[in-house]
């Protein structure tokens, strides 16, 4: 929610312990070294660690690792920033020959990350809501260029997509896979972030 680096930490037999995720922009192991005097005990690497401490070190170790963060990153918050891979277009993103090899890069995670494509400008064909929540929206675009029209998701999209998008036209940050259904394979678009294409 926020962008910036996290520690949480729970009351665990007369100690504090938990563990701690980063961002991409802060080496969290590196961080928690500069306030090891005040930790029972630490490990992990750059976007993950665990944590122990004395509960009486608690708000001496939050002021130094808020501290550590400030000075790494500033005090103003971040924006998160997409590495994109390159443009594919989909005609591309729908040849199975090319989501197969994609899977076999699996597992992602750090050190691995899911790649990320640009799309060329597509049309919204259609919107429908995804999920009893009414955060989520399937939508069909269609990538002008090729003629092709792929079904993709946008996770807590929903408020961004209303109905009167449909009929406008998008660049879309995503990443295709192959979803299997009853046994049926069709092709997912992920939507990851988007933007209107002006004019």
């Amino acid at each position: 929610e926020f962008y910036r680096p996290t520690i949480i930490l729970c009351d665990d037999n007369n100690m504090m312990k938990g563990s701690g995720r980063s961002i991409r922009e802060f080496d969290l192991y590196a961080g928690l070294q500069k306030t090891a005097h005040m930790l029972a005990g630490f490990g992990g690497h750059k976007l993950a660690a665990g944590v122990r401490l004395e509960p009486n070190q608690l708000e001496r170790f939050r002021e130094a690792f808020e501290r550590v963060v400030a000075d790494e990153l500033g005090e103003q918050p971040l924006t998160p920033a997409l590495l994109l891979e390159c443009e594919l277009d989909f005609q591309q993103a729908s040849d199975s020959a090319f989501l197969q090899e994609l899977e076999l890069m699996q597992p992602f995670g750090a050190g691995n990350a899911e790649p990320v494509f640009a799309s060329p400008e597509l049309t919204v064909v259609d919107r429908s809501p995804l999920g009893y929540s009414g955060d989520h929206v399937r939508l069909r675009l269609k990538d002008s260029a090729s003629g092709i029209t792929l079904m993709a998701k946008g996770w807590n999209m929903a408020t961004a997509f209303p109905p009167s998008s449909v009929g406008s036209r998008i660049r879309v940050a995503y990443t295709p896979r192959l979803d299997y259904y009853r046994g049926v394979a069709s092709i997912d678009v992920g939507i990851k972030d988007w933007q209107p294409v002006a004019g």
